[in-house]
């Protein structure tokens, strides 16, 4: 899906800005074993927290 028509899908609410995310994490591990292209990816910082749940900051060691 090209820029323009993914703006526009999530304008009209026929994709959340979330969705979008998720599907290209998706698509970087599915084609990265190919091309390796990315040496890090960071899917945590990259969706929004669960309800409930905060994110961790890189100063917090405790592993919760």
């Amino acid at each position: 899906m090209d820029v323009l028509t993914l703006s526009q899908s999530i304008r009209e609410k026929k994709l959340s800005p979330v969705e979008v995310v998720r599907q290209m994490l998706a698509d970087v591990q599915k084609q990265n074993p190919l091309y390796n292209a990315y040496v890090t990816v960071c899917e945590e910082e990259a969706l929004p927290p669960l309800p409930g749940r905060r994110r961790r900051s890189p100063e917090d060691t405790s592993g919760t």
